[in-house]
């Protein structure tokens, strides 16, 4: 039988003193829960009262009781539009599939989160570490020793004790490296997860048509666990290094998996998924999805502002319930009315007076605000920890992998560089969270409890949150901005009334809100899988709003690019038909700016979608704001992008130039010069858009707005002119010489088939190119490792303004070739790098930007070549200031002439380089060989070989 329970909650949540008195604002909201006795799917027409709610809320009666006071129906002032049943209607029909109301406390499920500050911090170290062992030379795993057995997982130590030469790294990458204990152990969780998803894929495939199976409703009493801590997963130990990387990994790992199938007649392993399909809403998630919307809940009337005066001797701290009187329901109702906790603050500037929820006594509210500085609840960081702690997992697995595969071989040599960080914008952290979420619904359920029981039961204000809202303080502003202020339109494309069709409501300047969500696997199995899953991260602002969508194309739900789309439209045959439309407020965001210092603060929202405006709020009182925290760039500098000039000679390749001397006659001293030198362009590496604009580049000096130009710059330098925003490419393929032949013309494809064995790369077959694209700002020059002619601790500086010498810490001669100066940025011309023949020094042409490096003949080098922060010392130790990775260094105790050399492109930490080979190729060598000694060892018995050794 159809019964109903209705929730009656009072919000409290505005103040305001007029006209010599104080009137107070409450919002009233009713949470319907439409039941039945057993779990059968039922439709809104059984309860007649919801089938036009607004229309039934006209003969409801709502009063309120203030710690024993009463105010009248008569004494309360709506301050909102009455709710309209056109709008109900549009949303809601009598055939409104209605799931009957079942509490789940989700008590009995584990929470699987991971700490992200720790982890942030172990990569951290490793990264420290390594910094401080390989002061600007990329670490390396050495080559082979003498007497090196075989590599053992669990004692990578012991290397280091049979080969010192690799005691040095496996000492640092020790407490990152799984044992075989840590392996085998990940490895039977992750079976058991696939084991467990393809038996859920399994069924969802059987049950896709199959009769959704009925039970009784339970309504009684839940089970709640004594502590919050056994509701915690924690498959490995987060005491260790290892154990904090496993578990983020394990946190990413796909609990869903695909099964095999048959894909063009042959069976193939993990091919079959289950497509996902539409969910099909009932009224209780429809009502639930409504609180994102504050204007939709007072248009269908789930909830109602009042005003009110104060009552004379109103306490500042008290209850606060709703009286209402439902006169003649329809179906069994039942009226829940629990205490609001409330706080009432009326000293002081009567603008920042507060009549809000009262927060408890263990919670993390204070006041309208999340205190974000308490460093043990919440913190910022400032990268994609997530994205580095896997990699760092991986790079280690990598390194003893390869260890395992080489020892004691030619080939251990290998680069041991770590993965790079990824920079963010500014991440806000709640410490701990997976901890508060099983407080949190232990805490609801106690509350569920009650109710059950007809207990009475007040609610404070973390139990009527709904989310927060968060601000911005920029410190060069000077001001507090909000991230969650949007426009925002609703259309009803199936309603009666054409207003509502076509023109929709519409809310301008309205706030959003962000809320502490949850996720778990699917399984049609109701005890597997039986897991939530809470990340840390809470928020993260990227430069943009946090409740509107980016304007520009998107990457659709097929992986297709789709255009731009302002407004989100439901699908046709889709019951809830609601097209909304959302937008920034124009001029309302903050910007993000690497080196700018910044602030962030979280309002608390109710579940009305009420909460304290940014207006309310003293914006001098930082009490509860994070620190403030400078905004640093993460991401690496790569090296600049090399093009060809001309087309490459044979034993040529982009990164290996070659010049030769046909060296013909017998004559040792008849040498004659080369045929032609080599030539590379160099060229600042490209940016994206969201890297040039947090460098301020977009940004105009003077005004602080942005550049009229901006947009034409954009649409040049991406490639959205029909030009390729990228330098040329041409096809080449491998002629019977062994020389590279071009395929096609510039900038021509070939077929398909021809591509398989052909190889492209850039080219630029003129003196001078520009950047066809938006080069990095921070590669103010390109640093030239190891140059042939140069000696250690030598430094040759070229600038636009001349040739100088100084000293640099490095164990090899540098060159370093500034690009041009940011005035002329974008439009950055290339450099041109020759190589000719020859022992002197390498010398600049400024007339033609060319730089030339010789090599004798019959010699080669291996330069290494990487971005410079600056065109000298003193522009790179400006800049610098503006990575993050700086602070890595520091505290490695890199420091002096080191560091000096580290912002200079030495740093494989934040110019990470690339390596150029040189080679002055003969066509026979230069000296007629002279054997001096030579013997002969004689062979085993059985054996066919013999050894030669010459002198």
């Amino acid at each position: 039988m159809a019964t109903q329970e209705l929730q009656w909650m009072a919000l409290p949540y505005d103040v305001e003193k007029r006209d010599g008195a104080t009137m107070l604002r409450v919002a009233v909201m009713c949470l319907p829960k439409l039941q039945d006795t057993t779990t059968a799917d039922n439709t809104l027409a059984e309860y007649p009262d919801f089938t036009d709610w607004p229309l039934t809320l006209q003969g409801i009666l709502i009063g309120l009781n203030i710690g024993g006071t009463n105010i009248p129906p008569t004494d309360l002032t709506p301050v909102d539009d009455a709710p309209d049943s056109e709008t109900w209607k549009a949303i809601f029909r009598p055939t409104t599939l209605v799931r009957p109301f079942e509490y789940k406390p989700f008590t009995d499920f584990r929470i699987f989160s991971y700490p992200v500050g720790l982890v942030q911090k172990t990569t951290a170290d490793l990264l420290t570490s390594l910094a401080k062992s390989y002061v600007n030379v990329e670490p390396l795993v050495p080559p082979m020793g003498n007497n090196v057995g075989g590599i053992n997982n669990d004692k990578l130590s012991s290397v280091g004790a049979q080969d010192p030469a690799l005691q040095q790294l496996s000492q640092i990458l020790l407490p990152y490296i799984e044992t075989e204990k840590d392996e085998i152990q990940l490895r039977s969780l992750k079976q058991r997860w696939e084991t467990e998803g393809r038996n859920a894929t399994l069924m969802m495939m059987r049950q896709e048509t199959a009769p959704k199976q009925q039970r009784d409703v339970r309504k009684g009493p839940v089970e709640v666990p004594s502590n919050p801590e056994t509701m915690l997963e924690r498959p490995v130990s987060l005491a260790t290094p290892v154990g904090q990387l496993q578990m983020v990994e394990i946190y990413h790992t796909p609990r869903n998996y695909a099964v095999d199938g048959v894909v063009n007649g042959k069976k193939l392993p993990r091919v079959q998924r289950v497509k996902p399909s539409r969910p099909k809403f009932d009224f209780h998630q429809v009502v639930s999805v409504m609180r994102d919307y504050p204007v939709m809940l007072r248009r269908l009337g789930l909830v109602r502002h009042f005003e009110f005066k104060m009552p004379d001797g109103m306490s500042a701290n008290g209850k606060i319930r709703v009286n209402v009187t439902f006169p003649s329901p329809k179906v069994g109702t039942k009226n829940v009315v629990p205490w609001t906790a409330y706080r009432l603050t009326t000293s002081g500037d009567a603008a920042y007076w507060q009549f809000l929820p009262r927060p408890d006594s263990d919670s993390e509210i204070v006041g309208p605000v999340l205190c974000l500085n308490d460093t043990t609840n919440y913190d910022v960081v400032q990268i994609d920890v997530d994205t580095s702690a896997m990699k760092t997992l991986n790079f280690t697995r990598a390194v003893v992998g390869r260890l395992k595969k080489t020892m004691n071989t030619r080939d251990q040599k290998a680069d041991a560089s770590p993965p790079a960080v990824r920079g963010t914008g500014l991440q806000l952290i709640r410490v701990n969270r997976g901890l508060k979420l099983a407080k949190s619904l232990i805490r609801n359920a106690k509350n569920y409890n009650r109710l059950v029981a007809n207990e009475e039961v007040t609610l404070y204000a973390d139990d009527v949150l709904r989310g927060y809202r968060i601000d911005v303080f920029d410190a060069k502003d000077n001001a507090w901005r909000s991230l969650m202020r949007r426009n925002l339109t609703l259309k009803f494309p199936e309603a009666a009334t054409p207003a509502l069709r076509n023109t929709g409501v519409t809310v301008n300047d309205e706030e959003g809100v962000l809320s502490f969500a949850a996720t778990r696997p699917v399984s049609p199995d109701p005890n597997a899988m039986r897991s939530l899953y809470a990340h840390e991260t809470i928020a993260q602002w990227e430069n943009w709003s946090l409740v509107a969508p980016r304007i520009g194309s998107f990457i659709g739900a097929e992986d297709e690019l789709q255009p731009d789309q302002p407004t989100q439209s439901s699908p046709n045959d889709f019951e809830y038909r609601v097209d909304s439309t959302a937008s920034i407020v124009a001029k309302s965001l903050p910007r993000l700016r690497y080196g700018r210092k910044y602030r962030l603060r979280a309002r608390i929202v109710d579940v009305a979608g009420n909460g304290p405006a940014l207006d309310e709020l003293n914006p001098l009182d930082f009490t509860c704001a994070t620190e403030l925290i400078t905004y640093l760039r993460w991401d690496p500098i790569v090296s600049p992008t090399i093009a060809l000039r001309n087309h490459p000679i044979e034993g040529e390749s982009l990164e290996r130039m070659v010049i030769r001397t046909f060296n013909e006659s017998d004559d040792e001293t008849v040498l004659p010069p080369i045929e032609a030198p080599s030539l590379r362009h160099v060229f600042p590496p490209m940016a994206s858009v969201e890297t040039c604009e947090r460098h301020s580049l977009f940004d105009d000096e003077v005004s602080g707005s942005m550049k009229s130009d901006m947009y034409d710059i954009i649409v040049k330098k991406t490639g959205k002119t029909g030009q390729p925003a990228d330098v040329p490419t041409q096809w080449y393929e491998r002629s019977a010489s062994g020389g590279l032949v071009p395929l096609g013309a510039i900038n021509t494809t070939p077929p398909v088939a021809k591509q398989q064995n052909a190889i492209r790369y850039p080219i630029a077959q003129v003196d001078k190119a520009v950047s066809p694209y938006l080069p990095d700002p921070m590669s103010r020059a390109v640093t030239f490792q190891s140059v042939p002619g140069m000696n250690a601790n030598e430094l040759l500086e070229i600038s636009m303004s001349g040739v100088s010498t100084a000293a640099i810490t490095s164990a090899t001669g540098v060159v370093t070739v500034a690009f041009d100066g940011l005035a002329n940025w974008p439009d950055v011309e290339s450099i041109l790098l020759k190589l000719d023949e020859g022992t002197e020094k390498p010398s600049w042409d400024a007339g033609t930007k060319t730089l030339t490096i010789r090599l004798p003949k019959g010699e080669q080098a291996w330069i290494r070549f990487s971005s410079s922060l600056g065109t000298d010392q003193t522009e790179a130790d400006t800049r610098s200031a503006l990575h993050g990775h700086m602070s890595t260094l520091n505290k490695a105790n890199v420091t002096g002439g080191a560091l000096k050399a580290a912002v200079r492109g030495l740093s494989w930490l934040i110019t990470p380089g690339r390596t150029l080979h040189l080679v002055h190729a003969t066509q026979k060598p230069l000296k007629k060989p002279k054997v001096v000694k030579g013997a002969v060892k004689g062979r085993w018995f059985d054996s066919t070989n013999a050894r030669i050794h010459l002198t």
